[in-house]
């Protein structure tokens, strides 16, 4: 694939997987609300975290759905990823030692290796602080970027950043 590396390119959610993330997401949530009006105890609080943390991830779904935000941003100065709850803003060129692809359980995604990991930790928001600290502290780049919500192949997102970097790092 050969691409023109402009100033900026945007890539956006995918509305199709993000559909089925939903109704996924949907399903789990009415199941967890099921449980919760079971008569034991244990399904009453199995089914409260479900409605609390199926709930929440729904919500942020059907915001991501609607959303006029590009999920994906990657310009000449750096990448800023809005895909998920976590995002630390944007991350500079010039701040990244390497960019890996890598492998959790079925989730394989792109991960930003930092030349000063605490900068970008220390401006986050506490959600992101944390998440990134566990990343960091077990041995995983603090900044991993899924496609589970964007509209391209790992494959793509993968060439593109590496491209990116390569045109643009300092």
């Amino acid at each position: 694939m050969k691409h023109q590396f402009t100033d900026t390119l945007a890539i956006s959610f995918s509305k199709v997987k993000l559909s089925l993330l939903i109704l996924l997401t949907g399903l789990f949530t009415v199941s967890s609300i099921g449980l919760f009006f079971e008569d034991y105890f244990y399904a009453k609080v199995f089914g409260s975290l479900g409605v609390v943390l199926f709930g929440f991830g729904l919500l942020r779904l059907v915001l991501m759905f609607f959303s006029k935000i590009p999920a994906l941003i990657i310009s000449s100065r750096g990448i800023r990823s809005n895909s998920n709850h976590k995002s630390i803003g944007k991350v500079l060129w010039k701040d990244i030692e390497d960019i890996t692809f890598q492998k959790s359980g079925f989730q394989r995604f792109v991960a930003l290796d930092l030349k000063n990991p605490q900068d970008y930790i220390h401006q986050a928001n506490w959600m992101s602080k944390l998440v990134t600290r566990i990343n960091f502290t077990s041995g995983h780049a603090p900044i991993i970027i899924s496609t589970l919500t964007l509209d391209i192949s790992l494959e793509e997102l993968t060439i593109l950043i590496q491209g990116y970097f390569d045109n643009f790092k300092l």
